[in-house]
């Protein structure tokens, strides 16, 4: 009886080699904005109207400068090397009970870096541009199996 044949297969990492093709990860957030502004009576629908459109005009503006609400660690920039994609949804709504304007956001980044919203400056850009003196921001990060959901309940209004 003979020894089976044995075949050896051997490889070493090169150390010098940069790793470039990291799994990206996946960072989404939904940002709830209410300008608390009531409209309750009939009277008031040429003003929510406008209101809407003004308050849809800002989310835009400051949606297109993105990057400029972005905290990324020191020296990285905002490139397509650092963020690969981000995709937005957003649906401005008026509340039922109270009338309130408000928007959902869901702001998707996939990234090889770190990466957070800057909560405040985007708070005060609502403020500025709206003329308020406050308005009520929620922000919450959500793992990316729960954004499927989370879109479904952008869409119920249309």
């Amino acid at each position: 009886m003979n020894k089976p044949q044995i075949k050896i297969t051997s490889r070493k990492q090169n150390l010098n080699k940069v790793e470039k093709n990291l799994k990206p990860k996946h960072s989404n957030f939904l940002l709830t904005i209410n300008l608390n502004q009531q409209y309750h009576k009939d009277e008031h629908k040429k003003n929510l109207e406008g209101d809407m459109s003004y308050f849809d005009d800002a989310i835009n503006k400051l949606l297109n400068s993105i990057e400029s609400y972005v905290k990324l660690p020191e020296g990285t920039p905002f490139n397509d090397e650092t963020i690969k994609d981000v995709n937005i949804d957003y649906t401005i709504e008026v509340g039922d009970i109270k009338k309130q304007i408000h928007t959902h956001i869901m702001i998707k980044f996939k990234h090889q870096t770190r990466i957070q919203l800057d909560f405040l400056k985007i708070k005060e850009f609502f403020k500025k541009e709206m003329g308020l003196k406050n308005i009520y921001l929620q922000a919450k990060l959500l793992r990316p199996s729960a954004s499927d959901n989370i879109l479904d309940y952008l869409d119920k209004m249309t």
